[in-house]
């Protein structure tokens, strides 16, 4: 989870938790939810909630959560320069593209609808069906290609790059921060219009 931005959730649960509680669970956001993304097959609200709530000593709702997950749907997209020019581009090409996340399918759905960008993509698979790097995850993006016909395009090194690679298939790591990959065989790219170069 190294390039996530929890900035969301932690207005979020500042506005609903109290100080101490504050303290106590939001320093530890992402590496509870790594934590349960490495124990869980998937996101379910009911195991999310007995997670957090044995892991903190909190009493989280099913409520809080469901209210967790719509805040962060934006108002308003920012959107990664050159995605638009690249998705169109792909589609001219007559790629069959999927969206594999690690969180809810309908959060992911509602994102996209948003930025105008659902259209290009035939799938929307979320981590409440399989999270990454499970082989089932990856299987379930393949869909009816083979994997070596296939290719993961993502910005988390360990779930999409790494993860793919594992489960044959080829990956592209989106690496906009420019972190140093020690793994010289890690194909990555800093700007999306790349892409044009390499499909």
């Amino acid at each position: 989870m190294e390039q996530s931005d929890f900035s969301k959730e932690v207005e979020y649960f500042r506005n609903i938790l109290t100080e101490e509680e504050s303290s106590i669970f939001i320093p530890k956001i992402p590496k509870l939810l790594e934590k349960y993304e490495s124990t869980f097959k998937r996101y379910n609200t009911e195991d999310l909630k007995l997670f957090l709530n044995n892991e903190t000593g909190l009493n989280f709702t099913s409520s809080m959560l469901n209210s967790w997950y719509e805040s962060l749907i934006p108002d308003n997209y920012k959107e990664v320069e050159g995605i638009r020019e690249i998705l169109e581009y792909l589609k001219s090409k007559n790629k069959s593209m999927v969206v594999l996340s690690n969180w809810f399918t309908f959060n992911q759905k509602e994102r996209l609808k948003k930025a105008n960008l659902i259209n290009f993509f035939d799938e929307v698979y979320g981590g409440d069906i399989f999270l990454k790097p499970s082989k089932e995850a990856y299987s379930l993006a393949c869909g009816r290609y083979d994997k070596k016909d296939c290719v993961m395009i993502g910005d988390n090194l360990n779930n999409d790059v790494i993860g793919a690679n594992i489960n044959g298939i080829d990956a592209l790591f989106y690496n906009s921060n420019n972190i140093d990959i020690r793994n010289k065989k890690i194909k990555s790219i800093n700007n999306m219009k790349k892409i044009k170069e390499m499909f």
